[in-house]
């Protein structure tokens, strides 16, 4: 383990987040062993398969047969089920950040975007993240994108790093039926010189998929000036 710090009881188990290792782990308290029962020891939001993966998990609790997980540097509420393995964000209807800077910025319009993806392939997008002059990417937030149809959660990502593009993979299996879908990056930006102020940001592109025959390459996107 490094840094643990949340458990939680499950039956004859103890849970763990793992945060350095961006894992649970399950603790057998009757033979003493360990096993990981959730993420993929490197950050992420997805393992680009459809299963969980997390940023320094933080905290756990267990109600009935679902793990309730703060994925702490991807800055989001999951539930998982401790069955199953089927997971999903957690949404706060009406919940909103207090006001900000940031906030009281008209929010920029949806980019629309056409994509291409064989049949029974998985989509794959490369995020480039840009800044103006003056402003820096934030070393402390993760750049995270999400494709999003409706309220379900098709496929995400998190890194910090970004100065190489980031790439998010969505599922086949996940795009079956879907031909519209939003994808969602978010990261931090910071005035250049010191004490300057850090502010959110968020890109939306709307995204129309058409499918065809052969390989189509990744499908790049640009969020920034």
């Amino acid at each position: 383990l490094q840094h643990p710090l949340g458990v939680a009881i499950h039956g004859d188990a103890l849970l763990v987040a793992d945060a350095y290792n961006h894992k649970v782990r399950r603790l057998d308290l009757r033979t003493r062993r360990v096993s990981t029962v959730a993420g993929t020891g490197a950050a992420g939001t997805d393992d680009g398969k459809g299963r969980v993966a997390f940023f320094e998990p933080s905290g756990i609790d267990v109600v009935g047969e679902t793990a309730i997980i703060a994925d702490a540097n991807n800055h989001r509420l999951v539930a998982w089920n401790l069955a199953t393995g089927a997971w999903r964000e957690i949404a706060f209807e009406g919940l909103a950040a207090p006001p900000s800077e940031a906030a009281s910025r008209p929010a920029a319009p949806a980019t629309s975007v056409a994509a291409e993806v064989a049949p029974d392939a998985d989509a794959t997008f490369e995020i480039e993240i840009r800044t103006a002059d003056g402003v820096h990417l934030s070393p402390d937030a993760p750049a995270t994108a999400a494709a999003r149809a409706g309220d379900r959660t098709l496929a995400s990502t998190a890194r910090r790093d970004v100065r190489d593009p980031l790439v998010l993979r969505v599922p086949a299996a996940a795009l079956a039926g879907v031909d519209r879908f939003a994808i969602d990056v978010a990261y931090g930006l910071c005035a250049d010189g010191p004490g300057a102020t850090c502010v959110a940001e968020v890109r939306r592109f709307a995204v129309t998929l058409t499918r065809r025959a052969g390989a189509p390459p990744p499908t790049r996107l640009v969020a920034g000036p």
